[in-house]
């Protein structure tokens, strides 16, 4: 089992699992390389930054943290790979008992900005004695020849090296920094090797200091401001730059940044920013005006860093402090703003760092790329090989450093820079080839399935034929057994196969036809793979008929694959490598003249790989969903024997390619992957229930059954043949019509607030005895006042009904169904049916159906109201009814995250549809399934959802003021 798996299982700690899931991998990736100062690194990794990890878990007991240390004990030698170090290195008593004790003190009542202010209050102001006995003490270079002049910009360049070097990347970027800074001051986190090191920049600095200070980029940053403070420089510059060694570039010139960023017209200004924890442009890159840089902020921020800083101390007190504290005064812009903040970039990387996205940044004009991001971070969500094959066509120049920087890393570059798992550029791959190969099922095309044999179950599922799924499995094996080639065919495993099931020959391949798609992380490939050379072949181990495959890929827009090797009608396979061996006959190739890409390490890798092809490994398109911010999804779906799970976490998989692409906002991505599989299954369960019951209007009753019935009308009335109707239906309209229920204290004070509109005298405590008083003292006003209002109530309902006679009412969770007993004030007999998502109790006497099998409770709560948040509508508040219309609460107004919801549950079900058809009974979840979805999605939140739900406000209809955020009704 995985570590996440271990964490999960064992404590089902969110905070903990988030904390292991988005930043100990990231941080296990450093410990790369074949460097003899590693060993070291590790170390250091391991005692300075995973405890400041611990440390930020946020109100777990000391002694879950313990537990977490015991899970890591066993997994990190294994994923660390290496004997040389043990985690007791890390793990000793006394860390385990000091970072307990960090996690139970960061419990405390001050805010996160609190915190951030509270130490900018510790100031300690150095003398101008005091700096330059500090700046003695350190390696110092000056190459001032002249006096200094007014000068437009002053960059101050951090840098840090274990061996004390300055590196070919770093002198190219200090390059191009000269082409638009007049002053640049250069301090290092290290000492120097030797003097020769320095004169590598001798030309490209002012000032060059060496020495360390455990301060990290704002400890280097404060040095050359107080460089600048002592010697009277501060007043010299219009600009101040704070860069860092972080970064590969710039890529392009950085005078063109300037200038776009100079239409700005801000105070300061970065590339990128991030609402990780608080609103914070990323330190890599910050530009400040000279009354921004020479402010007493700046001054104060500077001489209140702690003397010694973690990593993540640098984050907090330095990245996101400097903008927190510099915002309270002064405008800010960022080159590309709010890159991963509000979009399906966040979600699918489970942070907001735009960073993680390298190739997209650069196609968007960001100048420069993380190095993190080029070594290989578990946290990349695009392929280094893409964006070493962008910098080759763009400046080729910065190509060769950064791979000769990579190599230095490394030792030397593995075939993933080249083309990784999951890239999608090729132009790096080339020398002599003539042919380019493709695999095709999981490669060039794909199921809709996690598992490829879940087509069967599909099938019998919607031909309700009971034992297909495991006959066609045995045939298919019994077909094997009793070949003596290499391969069967089609006609052969049908041939197997009981004589019950023979007529489902043609309908499986029918399904096989209408269900495979192009793969969407790979169709990018083949188009550039036939741009770049004109034939492309498919190579498949596949029982399927040749022609059929062809038919197959022209479909899915494959066309231009000039010839199919399948092993069906070779009778030999990729495996026993006969299938590449006759692929280089008939074609009279060279192993060297082809390049083939599949998803199968031993057939598709090293198999022809020891004839001497060029091989790609592709990575399955559920494999790349497989990621710490999917892991909600992934882990409700892994159980795939049960065939609408397989589909599910199959389509997502697919969906998030156009989820990226698009930049598809948060509520609508979750409602596609939450949403749309509670809608169609509720939709299907209503549309049975209605047909059983021989139903000639459906009654679909407001807010909930808003994208119910919209989504009916288009997509299902037609062949069921049922009208319907929108109603409303809300307790509000109901207790005013019909003065019920007022035995319930909170429909009691909301009918007297509503009556108080219209009479002022009215008096409205949280008193129930002494709101039956005036209700009572009042009682006839009252009733007049109602009486009006139910005759609009009636005609409203009556409407809505028309002359049907066998009426379905359709509404969401209920405790005491007064949707159906308003509704039967009006409708009487007429109401037939009442169908319900689910129901906290059941009446006899009511003619009610629940698409949940049981009661809910309690334990329930949180994912019932999340089954209402995703199935809504956007109007506001309804209050009244006036002429058949509804009566909005003052100051309404449409709720887009609602209508963002309804965008990906209509996504969700006009996909399904289109794939599958009508008959969807084997695709849709049962509402205890659902319930439990809705549970993986609560507890295996990340930062991102905990960041949405708190903005995301439920707001009960019916008592005012009574508005809670998701968040709130989930935890609290």
């Amino acid at each position: 089992m995985s570590i996440l798996g271990k964490i999960r299982n064992k404590l089902f700690v969110t905070p903990i699992v988030n904390s292991i899931k988005q930043e100990i991998p990231g941080i296990l990736q450093r410990i790369q390389g074949n460097r003899a100062e590693a060993i070291t690194d590790q170390k250091t990794i391991l005692n300075e930054e995973i405890p400041e990890i611990l440390r930020r878990i946020q109100g777990n007991r000391a002694e879950q943290i313990q537990d977490l240390r015991i899970v890591l004990h066993q997994e990190l030698p294994k994923m660390l790979k290496s004997d040389c170090l043990t985690v007791d290195t890390f793990f000793s008593a006394e860390n385990q008992q000091n970072d307990a004790n960090r996690a139970v003190q960061t419990v405390d009542k001050l805010s996160f900005t609190d915190k951030l202010d509270e130490i900018s209050k510790k100031a300690v102001i150095k003398t101008d004695a005091e700096i330059r006995k500090m700046l003695s003490k350190r390696s110092n270079f000056s190459c001032d020849k002249n006096s200094i002049e007014p000068k437009k910009q002053c960059s101050i360049f951090a840098s840090y090296s274990s061996t004390g070097t300055i590196e070919e990347y770093v002198i190219y970027y200090l390059k191009e920094l000269r082409k638009v800074s007049n002053y640049i001051i250069f301090v290092a986190d290290n000492d120097i090797k030797n003097k020769k090191e320095f004169e590598k920049i001798r030309e490209l600095v002012d000032f060059a200091s060496f020495g360390r200070h455990g301060q990290y980029d704002f400890g280097s940053w404060k040095i050359g401001y107080e460089y600048l403070s002592v010697n009277n420089l501060l007043d010299k510059f219009d600009d101040f730059l704070l860069v860092n060694d972080s970064c590969y570039g710039p890529l392009y010139p950085l005078k063109d940044i300037f200038d776009v960023m100079a239409e700005k017209k801000s105070d300061f200004w970065g590339l990128c920013d991030s609402t990780d924890d608080v609103y914070h442009i990323q330190s890599f890159f910050i530009n400040c005006s000279r009354k921004v840089f020479t402010s007493k902020i700046v001054k104060q921020f500077f001489y209140s860093m702690p003397e010694k800083l973690s990593f993540w101390d640098a984050v907090t007190y330095g990245e996101q402090r400097f903008t927190y504290l510099l915002s309270k005064e002064f405008t800010s812009s960022v080159l590309l703003p709010a890159f991963s903040s509000g979009n399906s970039r966040e979600y699918i990387a489970g942070n907001r760092n735009g960073t993680v996205y390298p190739l997209s940044l650069i196609k968007n004009g960001f100048p420069l790329i993380k190095i993190k991001a080029m070594t290989n971070s578990m946290d990349l969500r695009e392929a280094v090989s893409d964006v070493l094959s962008f910098v080759y066509e763009s400046n080729k120049d910065l190509y060769e450093i950064i791979v000769g920087d990579l190599t230095r890393r490394f030792g030397m570059l593995d075939t993933s820079y080249r083309f990784s798992q999951d890239a999608t550029d090729l132009r790096l791959i080339f020398t002599n080839q003539k042919v380019i190969s493709f695999d095709i099922f999981d490669t060039l095309l794909v199921r809709p399935f996690a598992q490829p044999t879940d087509l069967f179950k599909l099938i019998e599922s919607d031909l309700n034929i009971d034992g297909f799924s495991e006959e066609r499995s045995k045939a298919e094996a019994r077909a094997r057994a009793n070949s003596t080639a290499s391969e069967i065919t089609f006609d052969e495993i049908y041939d197997s196969i009981k004589p019950e099931f023979k007529f489902v020959k043609q309908i499986e391949l029918d399904y096989e036809y209408n269900l495979l798609s192009a793969n969407p992380a790979i169709k990018p490939v083949y188009e550039q793979a036939c741009s770049l050379y004109g034939t492309v072949i498919a190579t498949s181990d596949m029982y399927l008929p040749k022609d059929f495959l062809k038919k197959v890929l022209d479909k899915n827009g494959y066309e231009k694959i000039s010839a199919i090797f399948v092993s069906s009608e070779n009778r030999h396979t990729k495996g026993s490598a006969e299938l590449y061996k006759e692929l280089l006959e008939k074609l009279n190739l060279k192993p060297n003249e082809v390049i083939h890409f599949g998803d199968n390490n031993e057939s598709d890798n090293v198999v022809p790989s020891k004839l001497g092809i060029k091989c790609f490994t592709i990575k399955k398109l559920v494999e790349r969903f497989k990621t710490p911010a999917n892991v909600k999804w992934t882990e409700y779906c892994k159980n795939t024997q049960f065939l609408n799970k397989s589909i599910h976490l199959a389509r997502l998989a697919h969906a998030q390619y156009y989820e990226l692409s698009n930049n598809v906002p948060y509520w609508q991505m979750l409602g596609y992957r939450l949403g749309g599989p509670l809608a169609l299954s509720y939709l299907n369960y209503i549309i049975n229930e209605v047909k059983r019951n021989k139903i000639d209007r459906i009654l679909f009753v407001a807010r909930y059954g808003w994208i119910l019935k919209n989504l009916y009308e288009k997509y299902f009335m037609e062949d069921v043949k049922i009208p319907c109707s929108y109603i409303y239906l809300q307790r509000i309209l109901g207790v005013t019509s019909t003065l019920n229920w007022l035995d319930e204290p909170r429909y009691l004070k909301k009918l007297l607030r509503e009556y108080k509109a219209v009479n002022n005298n009215v008096t409205v405590t949280d008193d129930y005895e002494l709101n039956k008083c005036e209700f009572y003292r009042y009682k006839d006003e009252i009733e007049k006042w109602s009486a009006a209002l139910k005759i609009e109530f009636d005609a409203h309902v009556r409407d809505a009904a028309g002359d049907a006679n066998n009426i379905a009412l359709v509404d969401m969770t209920t405790g005491r169904f007064s949707s159906e007993n308003y509704a039967k004030t009006v409708l009487g007999k007429r109401l037939v049916l009442s169908i319900f998502s689910a129901t906290y109790c059941n009446e006899i006497k009511n003619v009610n159906v629940s698409f949940l099998n049981r009661l809910l409770t309690s334990l329930d709560d949180a994912q019932i109201q999340l089954s209402e948040t995703m199935i809504s509508s956007p109007e506001s508040n309804v209050i009244g009814l006036k002429n058949g219309k509804p009566v909005y609460a003052q100051n309404a107004h449409q709720r887009n995250d609602y209508l963002l919801i309804a965008k990906g549950i209509e996504a969700y079900v006009s996909e399904s549809l289109n794939m599958f058809g009508k008959k969807i009974d084997g695709i849709c979840f049962s509402m205890e399934e659902w319930l439990d979805m809705a549970s993986h999605y609560k507890n295996l939140k990340n930062m991102i959802d905990m960041d949405y739900m708190k903005k995301f406000y439920h707001s009960d209809l019916f008592v005012k003021g009574e508005s809670h955020s998701l968040y709130d009704l989930f935890y609290n």
